[in-house]
């Protein structure tokens, strides 16, 4: 839908939409979705209304690039 949005722009419109999905799913689930939300919300974002998930440097600006597990960092 957007080529890309900036930052600022990026993080207002995460923080409005996850206060709309929030209001609308206080009573689904017991709560669940409540929980969820951000996380359903960060993947709409990136990939519908951004499409930067497609790309591994969409990914990259939030740090999911890697799994954080160096390999010589668990030897003894």
């Amino acid at each position: 839908m957007v080529a890309t949005l900036s930052d600022r722009a990026a993080s207002i419109v995460f923080v409005l939409v996850v206060l709309g999905v929030s209001l609308g799913a206080v009573d689904v689930a017991g709560g669940l979705l409540l929980a969820l939300s951000p996380l359903l919300v960060v993947l709409v974002m990136l990939l519908v209304v951004t499409r930067e998930g497609y790309r591994r440097d969409g990914w990259g600006r939030l740090g999911m690039v890697g799994s954080g597990c160096a390999a010589g960092r668990w030897r003894s």
